[in-house]
């Protein structure tokens, strides 16, 4: 047990005075030696030593007060030092080589989901990063390849509809022209009967006309010779 007991002298200089036992270490029988490695009964540790002595020191707290400071400026203060220069150049470790790749492929993934898909990532590094930028770009060129394609296909169907649609507008026109030609076929059909219809009682007609005109000129000659 250690006894501290404060001192203060004329001058006003202030002392800490430690008094400390000194034990006399017992050696050990095989038979306490055994017990304690295998977890026998315990040992009485005032049985195994006893105070031969007491040592007595003093301590001026202007010197105890050096020594804190000392402590402080010599081991506290270029710790904190250390581990603030040691955070500085983790975060700068961070900013440049986590950081700021991470931001870079961020922006370019805007651009590329704004339907920028030429943009690529230019980072050379051999670590997670530099092969997350490898697949990034393997998968931008995918994307692109994809893109392209439907764009083709998208070409080609507006191509299709076009011809499509002036395949039907020549269609309607020839089915107009069709539907034209039947009516005048029709009409004519119908013309040609009326006409085969009208073709006997006109010339009955015809013929009944010349007689008259014949019997009026006959009679006309007889009135001229009667005279």
């Amino acid at each position: 047990e250690l006894f501290c007991e404060r001192i203060e002298t004329s001058s006003g200089v202030v002392f800490c005075d430690f008094l400390a036992p000194v034990f006399e270490k017992k050696p050990l029988s095989e038979e306490e030696f055994a017990a304690q490695i295998f977890g026998g009964d315990k040992i009485d540790k005032e049985q195994l030593r006893s105070v031969v002595g007491f040592v007595q020191m003093g301590l001026s707290h202007y010197k105890l007060n050096e020594r804190i400071r000392k402590i402080i400026w010599q081991s506290i203060i270029p710790m904190g030092l250390g581990i603030v220069c040691g955070g500085i150049c983790f975060m700068f470790f961070l900013s440049t080589y986590l950081i700021s790749p991470l931001r870079y492929i961020a922006n370019i993934t805007l651009d590329i989901a704004g339907g920028n898909l030429t943009r690529m990532i230019d980072i050379q590094s051999r670590d997670e990063i530099g092969q997350l930028s490898v697949n990034f770009n393997k998968m931008t060129r995918s994307l692109k390849t994809s893109h392209d394609e439907k764009e083709r296909v998208m070409a080609q169907l507006r191509d299709h509809i076009k011809d499509l649609y002036n395949t039907n507008k020549e269609l309607k026109e020839m089915q107009e022209r069709v539907i034209r030609s039947e009516k005048l076929a029709v009409v004519g059909k119908l013309a040609s009967g009326v006409g085969h219809k009208l073709k006997n009682p006109l010339a009955a007609m015809k013929n009944a006309v010349f007689l008259m005109k014949k019997n009026v000129s006959a009679a006309q000659m007889k009135k001229k010779k009667k005279k």
